[in-house]
């Protein structure tokens, strides 16, 4: 209750309140801690884990792939991200210069959120990384916004 009350009224509250309401929340994280490793440790080692775990790899190689497919024939350029829940996508043929000023731009104007490459390091393009680990519905969405910026921003 703590947490949907922070998001509802959050930003308009004091700030002593928000951080009153983010120690609440931190207690009850810290509750749950011990209950949810107790149950993972219990869950992993059998038969129904082991599969869980053995499954992921091709699982999140399918929502990459999902992914890249949905884009194909776009002004995007890749490489596909060879692990991780991550894909860096190139935008050299969208925009110039400063892609973190469009990742906050096209956050705002077509509701998809990247982090800008330039916040690790200083890359020779302007490249913007996306994570692929989402539901199908959202992962979906994130491709139809990706498509429509493509086509608007195409140089």
């Amino acid at each position: 209750e703590a947490m949907q009350q922070l998001v509802r009224e959050g930003s308009t509250r004091p700030l002593a309140w928000r951080q009153q309401q983010l120690n609440k929340l931190d207690a009850l994280l810290q509750d749950l801690e011990e209950p949810l490793q107790a149950a993972l440790a219990s869950f992993l080692p059998t038969a129904e884990g082991r599969a869980h775990i053995d499954g992921l790899p091709a699982l999140y190689q399918a929502k990459r792939d999902h992914l890249l497919s949905g884009l194909d024939g776009t002004a995007w350029e890749w490489t596909p991200a060879g692990g991780g829940f991550f894909q860096v996508l190139d935008a050299r043929n969208l925009i110039d210069g400063d892609d973190g000023r469009w990742a906050r731009e096209w956050t705002r104007t077509h509701g998809v959120a990247t982090i800008p490459m330039s916040a690790f390091f200083a890359p020779p393009t302007p490249q913007l990384r996306i994570c692929f680990a989402k539901e199908d519905a959202t992962l979906d969405a994130a491709i139809e916004r990706l498509r429509h910026i493509a086509a608007d921003h195409v140089r």
